[in-house]
């Protein structure tokens, strides 16, 4: 917990997921308020101490965001010191024991889909007065569809310091050997189906495409029909909508009916969709940018791969998006401080830093279209990524209390045969609007507002 501006608080107990205890709180300042209130320049900052809690995705970056937090300090003369702390295992439950101690960092890192849980219970404050006031932060610097994943209840949580898209993986070698046309940037799932259906060899081990259970890399062909998980206010699960069950099925059947298709935990024991990949057995699959590098050291330059835009559906292209952000506890005693160390974390210079390392793509649209990011190699086609963001989005409008889990279990009934597309979907539906019928009404909204 920071030390700065004095401030009151109340602590509001209650349950969070995952068996970690949830707390409300909510600081005595009122949004709209004074200066040292809002946030002034960075020569009227008073000292601080401040935790930042983040997740093990961001050491990712190595000793570059170190390096970044140490020299923040050293630009703020050692006024304002910061305890960075990367945290590698069950984040959200030791996240959930600080609030409920009553001592919760003042700044933590979540993605798009995971902050919002913590956004329902009222732990993160609202950051539209902040922005409003600071004249020299742009919202339009970074990627719109970041910012939309930003906001809880129409207000923004967090400030986005990387972007995580899902490409499409393709292993060149395997394309030239059997003489079929790499895939391109307006290739539709019907094609890729098509291209897989080449491309497989049984007797060779070799697989067109990887189908997994995980609704990350499935949820793309639901969106593509022109359909969704949920409706845009969370109320219902739609994903027994016409559109929906055919995108589905369509998925489905690359592995159930084509055979185009296989799954890694089934298929190879012990191997993961990386392994099969670099091993020669899949010519094509989803996966984060992140797994570049992965790859690299997999393959050990044995053969040529590159990315491309994932295939789009019969009535648009729409995949899914991660990504890392910043935000502000309600319980933080220290405000302007934190929300000048999360404008220098998400800044142009901190992100040039670690551009060039596809570990992820910098959320700020200037620094994504550099030389910096975009002449990394491998992959050749970089620039895919930032195509892919004006088609890219996160995957849940509301708190995710095991929702994947429901829809993972789904297809993978569908893929095991138990149950048929219809019937797996009406289950997931009935018990993914229990857990919405369930918690709904407890949802808050950020502090400060």
């Amino acid at each position: 917990m920071a030390t700065g501006h004095g401030r009151t608080r109340r602590v509001v107990m209650g349950a969070l997921a995952g068996g970690a205890a949830g707390v409300v709180t909510a600081c005595g300042a009122q949004a709209g308020g004074s200066s040292a209130q809002q946030g002034g320049a960075a020569a009227e900052l008073q000292p601080a101490k401040l935790h930042a809690y983040v997740r093990q995705q961001v050491a990712l970056f190595g000793d570059v965001m170190e390096k970044r937090v140490r020299a923040y300090e050293t630009a703020r003369q050692n006024k304002i010191t910061v305890n960075w702390e990367l945290v590698s295992t069950d984040y959200d439950k030791k996240l959930g024991a600080l609030v409920a101690a009553g001592s919760p960092p003042d700044i933590s890192d979540h993605s798009t889909d995971t902050f919002k849980p913590w956004a329902a219970q009222g732990v993160h404050r609202t950051l539209e007065p902040l922005v409003k006031r600071d004249k020299d932060f742009k919202l339009d610097e970074f990627f719109p569809r970041l910012i939309e994943g930003s906001r809880w209840q129409g207000q923004l949580a967090r400030i986005p310091h990387y972007a995580a898209p899902y490409p499409m993986y393709f292993n060149r070698n395997l394309f030239r050997a059997k003489n079929v046309a790499l895939p391109t940037a307006d290739m539709t799932w019907q094609q890729l189906r098509e291209t897989a259906l080449k491309l497989t060899s049984k007797p060779e081990s070799l697989w067109g495409f990887e189908a997994d259970v995980d609704p990350n890399l499935w949820v793309s062909c639901i969106w593509g029909e022109g359909g969704e998980v949920l409706d845009k206010e969370g109320t219902k699960c739609l994903i027994d909508s016409p559109q929906a069950m055919a995108g589905v099925e369509f998925y489905a059947n690359l592995r159930v009916r084509d055979r185009v298709a296989l799954d890694s935990k089934d298929d190879f024991a012990g191997k993961n969709r990386d392994t099969l990949f670099a091993g020669g057995n899949v010519a094509m699959y989803v996966a984060p940018l992140s797994r570049a590098n992965q790859l690299i050291e997999l393959s050990k330059g044995a053969f040529e791969w590159d990315i491309q835009q994932p295939p789009r559906g019969s009535v648009k292209r729409e995949q899914r998006l991660g990504d890392g952000g910043l935000s502000i506890t309600a319980g933080s005693k220290a405000l302007d401080q934190s929300w000048d160390f999360v404008k220098w974390m998400t800044s142009a210079e901190t992100q040039k830093e670690w551009a060039g390392q596809r570990l992820n793509m910098p959320s700020r649209k200037a620094v994504a279209e550099s030389d910096a990011f975009l002449k990394t190699r491998p992959p050749e086609n970089t620039k895919a990524m930032v195509d892919m963001m004006a088609t890219s989005r996160g995957f849940w409008p509301v708190p995710n209390r095991g929702m994947s889990s429901v829809l993972e279990t789904g297809m993978g009934n569908i893929f095991a045969g138990k149950q048929g597309v219809r019937e797996a979907c009406q289950e997931m539906k009935r018990l993914i609007d229990a857990v919405i019928e369930k918690e709904r009404p407890n949802w808050k909204p950020l502090a400060g507002v």
